[in-house]
């Protein structure tokens, strides 16, 4: 039984139990309560934490409206982004990719597969600062917390404060009890997205400064960059982030000697040695073919429709030998669009094919087109020079870039994009190569945890900042169009302002659900 089936039982099996405990009133008894297979688990304790904590009245209140405007301008950024989105999705009909899968949509980490487990502490710390802010607030402004607990999946997976709704959104009818005004709700509400946006910024220049004691081992490393799916190497063993030490038994200390290494034993078998996780391991990889493999096929262009497949070698073009990369571009370059070619391939078992294809015009020139991404051995590995030095100080230079908007965009793309471009951390495969000195491996992960709660923290507050009720941001929105509709419907403006801020909120969540499925659509 795999780990993924089993796990399901699990959840299953306490989903279950949770309908029997429910249907049974034991879970009524200890003011617990059950939304399907998530658990609310209420108390009352925490209050007296709650008042001492709202003492600094004036402090709190001009902490919240900063919040206010920090959340308006994020309205505004997050909306046009989304827009955006939109338009981009529309006119450049992307090919779905891993952020597209919904999985990679949900800040959990471990589900999401560019979130490590690790992530759990900035996600728990998100879900706490923000709803701790909410109940200071709440206590600072007088409205009552009736209660603060946990959310629970069968894991603890967040925590929450539940206000005394009728007093946050009710209306003066002359009751006993006080109702919130429009600003102290703004500032009720604003007060857990800036939460999380301080603990977003506290966190990163803790992370920078780690990041300022953090040297590389040495100025360069030959690295496994990719390997293609379903290829010799892949089959080896080899993986994205294995330090290349030797090949035929040879060291090597650039990409450029690994890739004539892997050349001179194509059609037969090599053994690389790699390093991977601190660990030295021997690999043999076997290929029955010499040419370039393919690693990419474009739909709807001439390889695909040729059945010409991600593992397949090619090993000829017409008369012309395809021993190389270069070969390969320099026979496509003397193509026109039109022209047929006979492709000599090798398939995944090893045996040969031939094809005669059309090729389409180049997206960009005017030379002949397969629709194919290709690397420069039969074996299936790109292996390239990783600039150790080079990177750090890149990654360094994130931190003055985040005065401008496209700073804080490099930094919210930057898990999404492998290194060079990107980083999510030194673990798995960056912490062979970095060290603190002076200090042990534990501080790279402290600068892994840092970061990742300083990124899930940011979007964390960057989603509630969008205009749609039930969001934060929606009902801070829903305060600040109120005053604006009454000065031409008086009378009707609780009706109207309901209507926009409903089509509102279906507009952002269709919206969300169009960038995320739209390239599986179009």
């Amino acid at each position: 039984m795999g780990y993924v089936t089993a796990a399901l039982l699990v959840f299953f099996a306490y989903w279950l139990l949770i309908m029997y405990l429910e249907r049974r009133g034991a879970l009524q008894k200890f003011n617990i309560s059950a939304v399907g297979p998530l658990l609310m688990i209420r108390t009352k304790r925490g209050q007296r934490l709650l008042e001492r904590l709202a003492v600094i009245r004036r402090l709190w209140r001009v902490y919240a409206t900063l919040g206010i405007v920090f959340l308006c301008v994020a309205m505004l950024f997050m909306s046009l982004l989304l827009l955006y989105g939109n338009y981009a999705v529309l006119t450049e009909k992307p090919e779905p990719t891993e952020l597209n899968e919904p999985r990679n949509w949900l800040l959990i980490p471990g589900l999401n597969e560019f979130i490590p487990l690790w992530g759990w502490v900035g996600l728990l710390v998100a879900i706490i600062v923000h709803e701790l802010s909410h109940a200071v607030l709440c206590r600072v402004e007088g409205i009552e917390v009736k209660s603060m607990g946990l959310l629970v999946a069968l894991l603890p997976i967040g925590a929450f404060a539940e206000p005394d709704t009728e007093q946050l959104f009710g209306t003066r009818n002359g009751g006993a009890k006080k109702v919130a005004t429009p600003s102290e709700r703004m500032r009720i509400l604003s007060a857990g997205v800036f939460g999380n946006f301080a603990i977003s910024i506290i966190a990163l220049l803790m992370f920078f400064a780690i990041l300022s004691c953090v040297q590389p081992v040495s100025e360069s490393v030959t690295l496994v960059h990719d390997v293609v799916v379903g290829s010799p190497a892949e089959a080896a063993g080899l993986r994205a982030g294995m330090l290349v030490k030797e090949v035929g038994g040879v060291g090597v200390e650039s990409a450029k000697e690994a890739l004539d290494m892997l050349k001179r034993n194509e059609g037969g078998s090599v053994k690389i040695v790699v390093l991977s996780d601190g660990e030295e391991k021997e690999l043999l990889l076997r290929s029955a073919a010499h040419g370039v493999m393919v690693a990419g096929v474009m739909d709807g262009y001439p390889a695909a429709n040729a059945g010409i497949e991600p593992g397949m070698v090619i090993s000829r073009i017409d008369n012309v030998e395809v021993r190389s990369l270069d070969d390969f571009l320099a026979f496509m370059r003397n193509t026109t669009p039109g022209q047929v070619v006979e492709i000599y391939v090798f398939d995944v078992a090893g045996h040969l094919r031939t094809s005669e294809v059309e090729l389409a015009a180049a997206p960009h020139g005017g030379s002949g087109f397969l629709g194919v991404e290709v690397v420069d051995n039969a074996f299936g590995v790109l292996i390239l020079d990783f600039p150790l030095r080079e990177y750090l100080e890149a990654l360094k230079g994130v931190l003055p870039s985040l005065t401008s908007p496209l700073g804080w965009l490099r930094f919210m793309t930057m898990p999404l994009l492998p290194a060079p471009l990107g980083f999510s951390g030194f673990h798995p495969h960056l912490a062979a190569f970095y060290e603190v000195r002076g200090a042990g491996d534990a501080v790279l992960l402290i600068a892994d945890v840092l970061f990742w709660a300083a990124w899930i923290n940011f979007y964390v507050a960057l989603f509630n900042c969008l205009p749609a009720v039930p969001l934060d941001g929606g009902l801070v929105f829903r305060d600040l169009l109120k005053p604006a509709v009454r000065t031409f419907a008086k009378g009707r403006e609780e009706k109207i302002t309901k209507a926009i801020s409903t089509a509102l909120a279906v507009f952002i969540f269709t919206s969300i659900i169009f960038v995320a499925a739209g390239p599986y659509l179009l």
